[in-house]
């Protein structure tokens, strides 16, 4: 969220740049800005910390790359491979690994009142 703040920071302050310069400079920042501002909501699906490597092998199967456990990749890799073309579905496999999250987190809170109890 820190992030997406920032971006928005960013982006205001490069429309006032452009706006009292006017440069081919200006535009061109403004523009980037304008652009990263646009995957943002993505940007922030992409880093959900609930997503597990069961996740991150669907969204590889969509930009057709393979993906093994503790693999090592960055966000341009992402970006370059294509995954903001399939915006929708890492929307979805975002909010599924939340809700997943939700569900184990609820288990293991019934599982040690379970272990708890004596009979």
């Amino acid at each position: 969220e820190e992030v997406d703040k920032e971006v928005q920071v960013f982006f205001k302050e490069s429309f006032a740049f452009h706006k009292k310069l006017s440069s081919k400079v200006s535009e061109t920042l403004k523009d980037r800005i304008s652009d990263f501002k646009a995957i943002m909501p993505n940007v922030m699906d992409l880093g959900n910390p609930n997503i597990r490597a069961r996740h991150w092998e669907k969204l590889f199967k969509l930009i057709n790359e393979n993906y093994y456990n503790d693999m090592p990749f960055s966000l341009s890799f992402l970006i370059k491979a294509g995954i903001m073309s399939h915006k929708d579905a890492v929307q979805e496999t975002s909010a599924s690994a939340s809700g997943e999250a939700q569900l184990e987190d609820s288990l293991e809170k019934i599982r040690k009142g379970w272990e708890k109890q004596a009979f």
